[in-house]
Formats: structure tokens, C-alpha cells, sequence
């Protein structure tokens, strides 16, 4: 029967061909959208890794419990203190805990750009040296105490400028090496949006970009925690004192979940990778639903031409079968010699299939790696292809043809031997 199976779908090249490419493009269609949600898991992962590893916890004031006008006043209730830290260290398996202050006053910043200025409102972040020691050469570099003081500036602000400003108005593209050593204005007493009597674009500070970082925050730069406390001290003396955020950091990341428990029970919130996944995998979730009913769309179309083509070749070779049967074959060797075709023909087209989709996804990630070289954030691939997405493919791409054939096979195997040959 097998051997049959073999010469039947030779013989019948035409319509063993329209099956191969309904497999085919079901197949391809199928890992190709496997491949990408593997893919999107595995960049959202690692971004959100880089923002925030296994054992570090951000921890915020709790605004839901002490009120946005407590938070922007002078009042110590519900914001960060030393107090704050204090409490934290009591729990048992924190390492170390960075903090971060901010500017006190409105402020703007000043940087030339491919030839343009650019000025704008900004908030100024100040954190300590071992927070940030892994994405700048050097302590000295980061301990001046002189101007042009150091800052770093968040990697995603990049990407924003060359998918929003350069690529639409045609400027240069932008990279880190070409801002490393670049210098900005910063006025302390100087806004653009909130602007007052008291506006004075006079003070100049000049701030010196040593760094990008996944850890600096989007709103502007980030200068050394103890120059931050510096101009606050004299170009903001009243704003509070507080602590913007605080990043702790654990011993074990696998009792990161546990421990930012413990933090919340102290009335701060917290956020974490963990929880930081499920934010993300639960958008995801949306995607992936979207993809999963055109996925079963492409399944059933092609399910309906198999049955559609096998149902159309065993009205062609009735003879055929009659033969088969009154030579002494029983339904169940029919039945055999149909699936057997449907499940050669299934692995053909799976196998092509596949083969489609990894060729596919190499071009597609070159075209999106060639237009957007220069975005900070881009994953290497895209698609994340894995021995098992290949195996479970090409086992998917067979059985689906198989059961698809299952109708038509039971319709072969009634066919009345002597109807057959009149």
C-alpha cells in the first residue's frame, strides 16, 4: 500500500502539487508566527532584563496611599528618606541600595544636534557611582567635580530621535560614539513650557555626555549624585529633600519577588522583573491571540483544499480502488493507502514549509536590521527559531494532513468493488 501510495502520487503530479502548497503555505505561515512570538518573548525579556535585572527592585513612593499634593510638598509623609533606606536594609538578603534624587526646580537642557539647536524642559536625575560604574570608562570621569560636569543620557533616547526626527526630516542617523565627549547647557533657572518672572536663561551650566545607559531615566540627563546635591543645594535650596526612587538590590534573584513583598508591606511600591513580565507577556497574550486565529484561518483553508483534492482524486480513480478491493484489499489497507499519501505529501510540503519560513525570516530580518541599523534597541533577530519549533512544525504539518485526509479515506474505502469496475 505504501509502495502504491508512492507511484499514485507521482502519477497525479498535478494535484499532489496544489496539496504540497497548501501544506506549505499553512506551514510556513504557522512557524513563521511561532517563530515571531518566540522571538518578541525572548527581546521583551532581555529589554526588560536591561531596565531592571533578576535582583534588582525599583522602589517608589506609594501615591494611591499618601496622595499626589502630600508627594509634591514639603511634608516627609509617604516620600523616600534616609529613614526610608533604613527600614529597607532591616530586610534580610538586600546587597546594596542606590538612590536617586532630582533637580528641584524646573529646568531645561541645550545641545546642538547635526548642526540644529535643540532646547528643551528637562528633568535632571542625580545617582551614585556604583549604580551606573559599568556604562562609563572611569570613576574619575564620573567624580569631576569641575565643569563641564559628567552625565549620561538613556539609550532609548536615541532611537526616539532617529525613528522620530532624523528618519522623517532626513538627518544624519545618530549612534553613541557620535554624542561620547558631547556638550550640553543646562538651565537650572530656565524652562520652556512652565515659564514665570523668574525665568533666567542667564545661569549656564555645561554638562559633558560620558555614557548611555538602560538604567538612566528618559525624562534627561543624569549627572553624579553628589553634583546633583550641589546645584540643588544652591540653585533649588527649596525643594525637598527626598528620594526620587531607590534601586535595590538583592543577593539572590530568586528571592527578588520575596523581598519586594516585604518592601511593599512597608507602603512603597515596587516594581521588578518579574512583575515586570507578566505586565508584558500579558500584552503579548494580545498578540499572540490576533495571530492564533489567522493562524487557524490559513489551517482550515488549507485543511479544506487536502480534503477537497483527495476527495477529487478518489472520484478520478474509482477503478482504481475497485481493483484494489477485488484483487482482495480490505477498507482498512484503502484507508491506509490514502492517509499514506496524505502524510507523504505532508511531509514534503511541511518540509518545504518550514525551509520557506527560515528563508523568510532571514530576509525579513535583514531588510528591518538594514533600515533600522542605528535603533539602540533593535533585537539581533526577530524571529527566534528553535530545534523544537522545527520539530513540532513538521510533526504538525504531517498530522494535519493526515486527518484532513481521514473523510476522504473513508470515502475511498467504501467504494462497492463491482460499481467500481462496470
Amino acid at each position: 500500500m505504501i509502495s502504491i501510495a508512492l507511484r499514485s502520487i507521482i502519477a497525479h503530479r498535478s494535484r499532489t502539487l496544489l496539496s504540497i502548497l497548501s501544506i506549505t503555505i499553512g506551514v510556513a505561515s504557522i512557524f513563521l508566527f511561532v517563530s515571531l512570538i518566540n522571538g518578541i518573548n525572548k527581546a521583551s525579556t532581555e529589554s526588560t532584563a536591561k531596565v531592571n535585572p533578576l535582583n534588582q527592585i525599583i522602589v517608589r513612593p506609594r501615591l494611591d496611599k499618601t496622595g499626589l499634593v502630600s508627594f509634591l510638598t514639603k511634608s516627609e509623609k509617604g516620600k523616600l528618606t534616609d529613614q526610608t533606606i533604613e527600614d529597607i536594609k532591616k530586610i534580610d538578603g538586600i546587597k546594596n541600595i542606590y538612590p536617586e534624587i532630582q533637580f528641584g526646580n524646573f529646568a531645561s537642557v541645550e545641545v546642538q544636534l547635526v548642526g540644529i539647536g535643540v532646547l528643551t524642559d528637562a528633568m535632571v536625575f542625580g545617582v551614585p557611582y556604583e549604580f551606573i560604574k559599568d556604562e562609563i570608562q572611569s570613576e574619575e570621569t564620573w567624580k569631576s567635580s569641575e565643569e563641564p560636569y559628567p552625565a549620561i543620557l538613556p539609550r532609548k533616547i536615541i532611537e526616539l530621535y532617529n525613528l522620530s526626527v532624523a528618519s522623517p526630516q532626513g538627518l544624519p542617523l545618530l549612534s553613541e560614539k557620535d554624542l561620547i565627549g558631547k556638550e550640553m547647557i543646562f538651565y537650572p533657572r530656565y524652562s520652556t513650557f512652565f515659564g514665570s518672572g523668574e525665568n533666567d536663561k542667564s545661569t549656564k551650566i555645561t554638562l559633558k555626555i560620558v555614557g548611555f545607559s538602560d538604567k538612566a531615566s528618559l525624562l534627561g540627563p543624569t549627572l553624579p549624585i553628589d553634583t546633583l546635591n550641589k546645584l540643588n543645594r544652591y540653585y533649588a535650596p527649596s525643594g525637598n529633600n527626598s528620594y526620587t526612587e531607590l534601586f535595590v538590590e538583592t543577593f539572590d534573584q530568586n528571592k527578588t519577588t520575596q523581598i519586594a513583598k516585604e518592601i511593599e508591606n512597608l507602603n512603597l511600591s515596587t516594581q521588578y522583573f518579574t512583575k515586570d513580565m507578566k505586565e508584558v507577556q500579558a500584552k503579548i497574550s494580545y498578540l499572540s491571540m490576533g495571530l492564533a486565529l489567522i493562524s487557524f484561518i490559513i489551517i482550515l483553508l488549507s485543511a479544506i483544499a487536502i480534503i477537497s483534492t483527495f476527495l477529487s482524486q478518489i472520484a478520478e480513480r474509482r477503478k482504481e480502488l475497485g481493483l484494489l478491493r477485488a484483487l482482495g484489499a480490505t477498507r482498512k489497507q484503502i484507508k491506509l493507502l490514502i492517509m499514506s499519501e496524505a502524510g507523504f505529501i505532508g511531509f514534503i510540503g511541511s518540509t518545504i514549509g518550514i525551509g520557506t519560513g527560515i528563508l523568510t525570516s532571514i530576509i525579513f530580518d535583514k531588510y528591518v536590521t538594514t533600515e533600522l541599523k542605528n535603533t539602540i534597541l533593535l533585537p539581533d533577530t526577530l524571529f527566534q527559531i528553535t530545534p523544537e519549533i522545527i520539530i513540532a512544525t513538521l510533526a504538525f504539518g504531517i498530522c494535519l494532513s493526515i486527518l484532513a485526509a481521514y473523510i476522504p479515506a473513508n470515502a475511498a474505502a467504501k467504494v462497492d468493488p463491482i460499481t467500481a469496475l462496470k
